[in-house]
This record gives C-alpha cells, sequence and structure tokens, in this order.
C-alpha cells in the first residue's frame, strides 16, 4: 500500500539538490520522491553533515562510491570492511563530512566504529533508509536485512526516501511526515505487457525478431537466465549482472561473462540483470540507447514475479542521461514485460495477511522452544 500523504511539494527541479524544501533532506521525513533518478543519494552526499546512507545492495554501495569517492568523503560498508577500516576512516577525514554508504545490514559495524572513536552515531550523524521499500521487498531472503529499524528510531536526524514507498505500519513512525513531491511534469512510463502461455518459447521469438543495438533483460532466477541463454544460443553475446555468489554460481557453469558491477564499455548486446539491480542503480555513460525486456515466469520459480508498483517502475528508471540538465530523466527506446500466468494463483490481501500475523508469529515461537532444547548443536545454531 502507497504511503498516505501528509505533505505535498509541487517542484519543477530537475534534481533534489536544487530544491530548498528538501535540502538538505529534512528531519523525521517519509518521502515519496515520485520519480527515480531525483538525485536523492546525491544530495544527502553533498550535504554539510555527517551521513549514513543504508542502500539496498552492495552494487549501488559500489556505484554511489565508484562516482563520488574522489570528491566526496565516502566509505563503502560491505562485509568485506572491518570495524578497524571503519574507524581509520572516521580518524583520517582531517575536517570533511564522513559519509558512510552502508548496506542494512553493516549499519550495526557502523554504529560500532563511530562509539569506539568517541562519537555518538545517534546525534553526530544523519541516517538516510534510501529505497526503503526493499527492507520489505527483500525480507523474504535476507534475513537480517530488517535490523537497520532497530537502530533506526535512536538517531535524532533520520529519514525515508523511495520512489515506490510502502505504508509503514511500526507505531515509532507517529509524527513522521508523508511527503509526496508533485513534479509539474509527466511521470508515467509506457510500457507493453504480454501474457503468453509459454515464457521460453516467447522470449526466444522476441529475441529472433530483435532488431535493436542494446538490450537489458531483468529476470529474477540465475538458472531461468543460464536456460534461456543456452537455449537461444546467446552464451557468446550476453552479459549477467547479478550477486557476487551468482557470478561464482555462473562460473562452475563455465560461464564467464557474470558480472556484479556494470561497466558501461563493456556491455554486451544481451544483457540480464538479477533483483540487485532493480533498483537505485544509474547506469549512464552507454554509447546506444537501450531496450528494456522483463520476464516473469511464475510457473517456473515465484521469486521471477514483478510487482508493478514497485519493481517496473523502478526498472525502467536505471537509465539515466549523462547531463542532468537534459528532461528526459529515463533513456531507453521501448520497454516490454512477457508474463506467463497460472490458473490457479492464491492471492492474499493486505487485511488476510494481517489476520493470519498471529498464527504464524505462534509457529515461529514454537520452533524456537523446541530448538532450545536439542542437543544437536548444528540445529541450534543454524536453524
Amino acid at each position: 500500500m502507497i504511503a498516505p500523504i501528509d505533505w505535498t511539494i509541487k517542484t519543477t527541479a530537475l534534481r533534489m539538490i536544487d530544491e530548498p524544501r528538501l535540502t538538505p533532506i529534512p528531519n523525521n521525513i517519509i518521502l515519496n520522491k515520485v520519480i527515480t533518478g531525483l538525485g536523492a543519494t546525491y544530495s544527502e552526499i553533498r550535504a554539510d553533515r555527517h551521513s549514513i546512507l543504508v542502500l539496498p545492495h552492495k552494487c549501488q554501495i559500489n556505484n554511489k562510491h565508484a562516482d563520488h569517492q574522489s570528491i566526496d568523503y565516502t566509505f563503502p560498508v560491505t562485509e568485506k570492511q572491518s570495524t578497524t577500516h571503519l574507524v581509520n576512516h572516521i580518524i583520517n577525514r582531517k575536517g570533511r563530512k564522513v559519509k558512510f554508504l552502508s548496506t542494512p545490514e553493516g549499519l550495526g559495524k557502523v554504529i560500532s566504529a563511530i562509539q569506539r572513536t568517541g562519537g555518538n552515531p545517534y546525534t553526530d550523524y544523519f541516517l538516510l533508509l534510501d529505497e526503503f521499500h526493499n527492507l520489505t521487498k527483500d525480507s523474504g531472503y535476507r534475513v537480517n536485512i530488517t535490523s537497520a529499524m532497530s537502530h533506526f528510531f535512536k538517531f535524532d536526524n533520520k529519514a525515508m526516501i523511495s520512489a515506490t514507498p510502502f505504508k509503514p505500519t511500526h507505531p515509532g513512525f507517529n509524527g513522521f511526515t508523508f511527503t509526496k513531491v508533485d513534479h509539474h511534469r509527466q511521470v508515467r512510463k509506457d510500457i507493453e505487457l504480454l501474457t503468453v502461455n509459454n515464457l521460453g518459447a516467447a522470449f526466444k521469438e522476441y529475441i529472433d525478431n530483435y532488431k535493436g543495438d542494446l538490450l537489458f533483460i531483468f529476470f529474477n532466477t540465475l538458472n531461468g537466465i543460464h536456460a534461456l541463454m543456452q537455449n537461444c544460443n546467446l552464451q557468446n553475446a550476453a552479459n549477467v549482472y547479478c550477486s557476487e555468489d551468482g557470478v561464482k554460481n555462473f562460473d562452475l557453469k563455465n560461464f564467464k561473462n557474470a558480472f556484479n558491477e556494470i561497466k558501461p564499455k563493456q556491455v554486451a548486446k544481451y544483457n540480464f540483470l538479477t533483483s540487485s539491480f532493480f533498483n537505485g542503480l544509474d547506469i549512464t555513460g552507454l554509447d546506444k540507447i537501450p531496450d528494456i525486456l522483463i520476464l516473469t515466469d511464475i510457473k517456473y520459480v515465484a521469486h521471477t514475479i514483478i510487482d508493478p508498483n514497485t519493481d517496473t517502475y523502478q526498472i525502467l528508471g536505471r537509465f539515466r542521461p549523462d547531463n542532468y540538465e537534459d528532461d528526459q530523466r529515463d533513456r531507453y527506446n521501448s520497454a516490454t514485460h512477457i508474463i506467463n500466468t497460472r490458473h490457479f494463483a492464491n492471492v492474499k490481501l493486505e487485511d488476510r495477511v494481517i489476520q493470519e500475523f498471529p498464527s504464524s508469529k505462534k509457529r515461529y515461537d514454537q520452533v524456537i522452544e523446541l530448538q532450545a532444547t536439542t542437543t544437536d548443536e548444528f540445529l541450534r545454531i543454524e536453524v
């Protein structure tokens, strides 16, 4: 559900940093920026204050750090960096404003590092949860992603931003301002929807008839991507962009063109991307304007399902002009979504899901109680 609006800001600014009512980002605000590419992350990195920016995926962190590290004092926080590395970054700042770019799971490490240097993270730093809808969307497979919220409400200065926000229900959000940006320009995105019975056959037909020069294919399944490349003989004409674990998965399949970051000058004619690249990533510097193909194979695996209120809108906003003065925010030729259907799909509305929470929580607590009684060390740790 999209969050209710308490305040609407009407603006003609192309960048958030050019809108004085949003720069610096106000405290205790949940901002629906409506369009992708408004520059919320850029605005906070340039803000004259210490900041912790929480981004959903490592590829976004690396992308933003690469753009800013030569000018701003940014530091990427993933599992590769120890608390000592973060402490050294703070100590060596030489009067500069510290800008930590962290995954949600890494926020605790940032807080620990600040405290080790004698600072107070909750008063000295502004906390921004960027693309915060991912805290909900990714919680099904990232068990610790919501751990950031245990720290969020402790910060004196904080905000959450997304172009596709969900309605938060935590009582801690009482007193927050829900703000929507009215851009005074067209924000609707056009896309062709193709409903098919056989996704593999439909994809092959699309590829056989594709006359463009550059195609980005968004499909959230590593095995599904591998199968499509084999069926259409694309192994020598395609790149795959996925998580670091996904790159290792393709390496085991003897496919060497899998990467965990996008380098514009090294893209192939056909480029497959998993969900790590759906949100918050600026894809610029391409020599050609791409076409976009989104795939959903509900018969194969459920996590390929694309949410039109979040995933589709975010995907179409990945491709940006190199010049911010260009009003054409999204840079692609065409967008197509191919989806198959299942005749007997179960759909649960929000009220039904909320009703089931107590019984689900009860079953979870029972499993935890049983876990505490086992003498098997593996079960005590892993379950």
